[in-house]
């Protein structure tokens, strides 16, 4: 179609075949890295691979490790351990122990899997293709950890809430959905950073809580981002984690203990508000 097209438009038209040649080719475009140093960087594949694989990472972790410690607290529940606990423990001791060691394994595990980018920004010893080279900072590998830390903690949250609510897997597993929707829309998000990496969307929501968690660092892998925004989605970070304790913790205390009837979500509603 595009062939007849500019045929039918170059018909009878003074102009050489070396022209219509060249408005038959296809245009070949690179892009440059902008950045505040003075030069320009030729960007290529590895910024997108690296942005790719990092959004990748954080969405399957909070996802799998959310959904341990949500059957963790289903168990409990089922088998009557967590009676037992409490009667040595806060509630609210026992969630924040449970989130704990979660999160530091879960940091364990994310630190294992940078390993290999981490060698890579440090070392000359090992250099990838032209075309896959990437560059990452070790402040850029320190924020992706500390912002992993702060979000995994937030969800662990909201899946222990969540778990404490119903009494089979099933049903908390449907219950969850939202939160999972909380994971994989800045997952999507990110994808959009491949064709315009400054687009408006994700820069906003690269500052808004929960989003910013997984489209913050996945914008530092690709674009530089001014400090102040990184500030800001770190604040964020913050008061959303202290924001899910508020109400978390509540859930927790008292559906944990309960079981037989599923609660009604204005029965949730009551909770947090006692």
């Amino acid at each position: 179609m595009n062939s007849v097209l500019v045929e039918k438009h170059f018909e009878g038209k003074s102009v050489s075949e070396d022209d219509i040649k060249y408005a038959r080719d296809r245009m070949q475009l690179q892009n440059f890295k902008i950045s505040q140093k003075e030069e320009v960087e030729k960007d290529n594949y590895g910024a997108f691979i690296l942005a790719g694989v990092l959004a990748f990472m954080l969405y399957m972790s909070l996802i799998m490790i959310g959904m341990q410690i949500l059957k963790a607290v289903i168990e409990e529940k089922e088998n009557r351990v967590v009676e037992v606990l409490l009667s040595s423990v806060h509630a609210n001791e026992l969630m924040s122990a449970k989130i704990i060691a979660t999160t530091c394994a879960g940091l364990l595990q994310i630190i294992i899997w940078m390993l290999p980018f981490i060698f890579v920004s440090v070392t000359s010893l090992f250099v990838l293709p032209e075309k896959f080279q990437f560059s990452i900072s070790l402040f850029q590998i320190g924020y992706f950890i500390l912002n992993y830390g702060l979000g995994l903690v937030t969800f662990l949250g909201l899946y222990a809430a969540v778990g404490a609510i119903f009494d089979n897997i099933s049903e908390a597993q449907q219950g969850a959905m939202p939160i999972m929707f909380l994971i994989l829309i800045p997952f999507y998000i990110c994808f959009t950073l491949i064709k315009d990496p400054t687009n408006s969307i994700a820069e906003i929501s690269s500052m808004l809580p929960f989003a910013a968690i997984v489209v913050m660092p996945v914008r530092m892998a690709i674009i530089d981002v001014p400090l102040w925004q990184v500030g800001i989605a770190t604040g964020i970070n913050l008061m959303t984690l202290l924001f899910v304790f508020s109400f978390a913790g509540k859930i927790y205390r008292i559906g944990v203990l309960k079981s037989g009837k599923k609660p009604k979500w204005k029965d949730v509603y009551r909770w947090i508000k006692d």
